[in-house]
């Protein structure tokens, strides 16, 4: 019987080598760092087209939110819009819907949070990404699909300690399900032996 201890791995402990899309040519990419969660010392490592960057360049490459907020000027009526997409250097009309009041403001550009299928440095696509059934999957690098695999197909599960904020109890519970487990044994080996 297939038995998995989970010590209480976070998101965390994958990321010192993510598998990423190169921006540039659109091959694979490394983006290495020696203190996860953090920008400290991070860095692109491109083995095709040359392409570089450190944390301290500071090029966001993935999602973006931007936001406008500010009081009418006429009214005092706080207005607030939020934009999705990619960043960009137009501005943005508020109209105050007291006193109709036209006002063309900056926005102000923010990294999104909950990435999900995107590096957490520099926003890169990650290079591991399938669909399990309609549903979204990725990873990190090998060692994270390793991880996924092993959680997902062993028959007993044993969480210690029984943390609620470790990768294994993140994970959703589609792809957790008894029903879905040959489905994402057959999507991780697919995505493992990709280049």
């Amino acid at each position: 019987m297939h038995r998995f201890t989970d010590n209480g791995k976070y998101n965390e402990a994958f990321q010192d080598n993510i598998s990423v899309v190169c921006p540039k040519c659109a091959e694979h990419a490394t983006v290495t760092t020696k203190h996860p969660g953090s920008t400290k010392n991070v860095k692109i490592i491109f083995a095709s087209c040359g392409f570089n960057q450190t944390g301290s360049d500071s090029a966001w490459h993935g999602p973006t939110v931007g936001i406008v907020r500010r009081r009418c000027k006429y009214c005092g009526r706080w207005l607030k819009k939020i934009i999705h997409g990619s960043k960009h250097a137009f501005k943005q009309k508020l109209t105050c819907p007291g006193c109709q009041c036209v006002m063309v403001e900056n926005i102000t550009w923010h990294k999104k949070s909950n990435l999900g299928a995107y590096d957490p440095h520099f926003g890169l696509k990650l290079w591991f990404v399938g669909n399990i059934k309609g549903q979204a999957f990725w990873a990190y690098n090998r060692e994270h699909l390793t991880f996924i695999k092993n959680y997902v197909t062993a028959k007993i599960r044993i969480r210690e300690p029984n943390s609620n904020r470790s990768l294994v109890s993140r994970l959703p519970s589609w792809l957790l399900s008894t029903k879905n487990r040959l489905a994402v044994k057959k999507e991780i080996n697919k995505m493992q032996s990709a280049k």
